[in-house]
């Protein structure tokens, strides 16, 4: 019998060069580990502005649609919100982007994303990892053992959450001062 050791992976933290740019950093930092992708901040301001421009009714889709004309990676975004689900699935026809309607909490994360290997882009409030505001801010959840490994886009460094700071982040975009839709972003094999 031959054992085979796992190494986990591991996601090189880059810092996001644009206010408006942290869904296309985490992106791009999981197709350097997907697909070995070398990028930089031209790449990442690049999408990031085309995907502004494509859409500027919904950031999600534009930048979704950036990315993929450019990678082609097949990715799912799963919403929080039924309506929302409904419209951004209206203005994503790319074959290889499956959207749809789920109730998003850290136990789906952990359940059917995490404990399967996946690395997912998770849409948070940004108070609650740090800033002195509230806005809706893209991270990597990278793994969970006793906390969450979050990549950060905005700090470009690998930081930890407790499963109650990860909770407020998810919640507090939809329930409190934003009223943001809860996505998730995963790729898929």
């Amino acid at each position: 019998m031959i054992l085979v050791k796992i190494i986990p992976i591991r996601i090189v933290p880059y810092t996001q060069t644009l206010g408006e740019s942290c869904l296309v950093a985490c992106f791009l930092m999981l197709l350097g580990v997907y697909r070995d992708l070398k990028f930089n901040s031209s790449l990442e301001q690049e999408l990031c502005f085309k995907g502004l421009r494509q859409c500027k009714e919904y950031y999600i889709v534009g930048i979704a649609k950036s990315l993929y004309r450019k990678f082609n990676p097949p990715f799912l975004i799963c919403a929080d919100n039924k309506w929302f689900a409904k419209k951004i699935k209206g203005c994503l026809k790319e074959k290889n982007i499956l959207v749809f309607h789920q109730k998003i909490n850290p136990e789906l994360i952990d359940t059917t994303l995490l404990e399967k290997g996946k690395m997912p882009i998770v849409c948070i409030d940004s108070y609650w990892i740090g800033t002195n505001y509230h806005a809706p801010h893209f991270i990597i959840i990278e793994k969970k053992l006793k906390k969450y490994a979050i990549i950060d886009p905005w700090f470009g460094r690998r930081r930890y959450l407790s499963r109650e700071q990860f909770s407020k982040a998810i919640i507090s975009l939809k329930t409190r001062r934003l009223k943001y839709c809860q996505l998730i972003i995963a790729f898929q094999n």
